[in-house]
């Protein structure tokens, strides 16, 4: 059975193919935690698909900044979802 990201990217990957990220995709994936954020999150501020990144990130064990989060962000906010 397929994955949950590859049945979302298969039905959704047109959607995103506009987003500002697309090509930065290097910025998009720090190697190290360590590493500055800033210019990767500054692509999701104004990007129509923001909140949609988000949630498919939310949905698997995304890496890299996604939605204007990242990893950390991420883990906070499904936290804070779950009630605990």
């Amino acid at each position: 059975m397929p994955s949950r990201l590859y049945q979302f990217l298969s039905m959704n990957i047109t959607k995103f193919e506009n987003a500002r990220c697309t090509s930065h995709a290097e910025q998009m994936i720090p190697l190290s935690p360590s590493e500055d954020t800033t210019f990767a999150k500054s692509l999701c501020t104004n990007c129509e698909h923001k909140s949609d990144c988000l949630e498919l990130a939310l949905s698997f064990d995304a890496q890299g900044i996604w939605g204007g989060t990242d990893q950390t962000e991420r883990r906070a906010i499904a936290l804070a979802r779950s009630g605990k």
